[in-house]
């Protein structure tokens, strides 16, 4: 019971102080018309078109668009905060149903996110997303296999939307 007193003393600052904090526009990068955009070059131009192609074919069909941002670094920022506001000033998703899935990735940080805009949360929960984190980003990752990770993670988020919307 002491040690989760002590926890939620230590976590309970962390998150009011993570809320609290708002991004900076300034320090977004410019918007971009691609559906990936990696500005470390981790990812081959050949591996960033296989990924541009399969998410401007799933983005035709209107359930959802996705979109995935590599950077170096997001500085001290929550990078869930930091891809919300990515998501927003980018207008990720279509209008009017804010429908957007944005894969995040610091690469410096170690940090990675799956950021969903209101429309699709109910459909891709944050513990579905932390799900696909665990099981598809992060053990590829690991290896520094980035596109093996992402091009399964974007499969499977794909089949998920889409199933769940079948219903």
């Amino acid at each position: 019971m002491k040690r989760l007193l002590i926890l939620c003393l230590i976590i309970f600052p962390c998150v009011l102080h993570a809320q609290g904090k708002k991004i900076d526009p300034s320090i977004l990068p410019s918007q971009s018309s691609k559906l990936v955009n990696d500005y470390t070059q981790t990812l081959s131009p050949k591996e960033i078109e296989s990924l541009e192609t399969k998410l401007e074919k799933f983005q035709s069909r209107q359930t959802a668009q996705m979109a995935i941002v590599i950077l170096e670094s997001i500085g001290d920022n929550d990078i869930m905060q930091y891809g919300t506001a990515l998501g927003k000033a980018w207008g990720i998703g279509y209008k009017g149903v804010n429908n957007g899935v944005l894969i995040l990735v610091a690469r410096n940080d170690r940090k990675v996110a799956i950021v969903t805009g209101k429309g699709i949360e109910k459909t891709l929960t944050n513990e579905i997303c932390n799900r696909f984190i665990q099981t598809d980003l992060l053990p590829h990752f690991k290896n520094g296999q980035f596109f093996p990770g992402l091009d399964l993670c974007v499969n499977d988020l794909m089949k998920f939307i889409t199933d769940r919307q079948k219903r």
